[in-house]
Formats: C-alpha cells, structure tokens, sequence
C-alpha cells in the first residue's frame, strides 16, 4: 500500500510539472551555440534499448539533413565526429545537430552521407544550434 502512495505522489508531481523526465537521447557535447571545426567531436547518452544513435547535420541555410560517420557506443554512452561544412565554409556559418535513436533494423536506411528531408521519427535529442 504505501508503494502506491509513492507512486500516486510521483506521478501527481511529474504530472504537475515539479519533475521533468529526462530525454532518452541528449547530447552532452557540443553544446548550444559551442563553436565548432570543420570535423568535430560529438558525444553524449542514448537510454534507448535496441537503438543505434545517428547523428544529422544540416546548415540552417539547407533543407536537407546529413547523415553523419557511425557513432562509437558504450553501453548508452556515444562518441563519434560530425561534419560541419567543409573547407569552402564561411567562418560563422550556423549549423543545427540532433541525434537520433534509430532501431537497430533500420540503421540500414541511414548511410553516412544520405541525405534527408525530414529527421526519422524516433527518439531523439533536443536540437543543437553551432557554429562552425
């Protein structure tokens, strides 16, 4: 009985908005409005069982997303590199990052260097707005 009075009183306070659940996929590095080079160092926490973390890339000046090289994981940690342009960028060029979780089984679908409209829709991290 008194587990369910906990549990009552948890969920009337996450409900409430005292609690906020943490997002299954964040992104610890880099951070919001970071600067960042040319090929940089993403890393951060994916709690999704069975998924693999891909990172999109796009300019805010492009409607497409870039996927980007294979994440190494450990356990729910993950690190890996993005693209942000390429020798031609111009310094102050802003670009937007999100990491998805995507099912193991379609991983497949999201070849480095694809490029897509939308982002898939499965778990992902807030957006990160950089600059290059």
């Amino acid at each position: 009985m008194r587990s369910v009075l906990v549990l009552s009183v948890v969920v009337s306070l996450v409900a409430a908005g005292f609690c906020q659940a943490q997002p299954a996929v964040l992104v610890q590095s880099p951070t919001k409005d970071a600067v960042v080079a040319k090929f940089d160092e993403v890393k951060g926490i994916c709690a999704v069982n069975g998924a693999t973390p891909i990172v999109f890339v796009k300019c805010l000046n492009d409607t497409e997303w870039n996927v980007q090289p294979a994440l190494k994981c450990d356990g729910a940690k993950y690190k890996g590199n993005a693209h942000f342009g390429d020798k031609d960028t111009i310094s102050g060029t802003r670009y937007k990052l999100c990491v998805v979780a995507v099912p193991a089984e379609k991983v497949k679908d999201y070849p480095e260097g694809k490029k897509v409209q939308d982002l898939p829709d499965f778990p992902a991290s807030d957006p990160i707005i950089v600059t290059r």
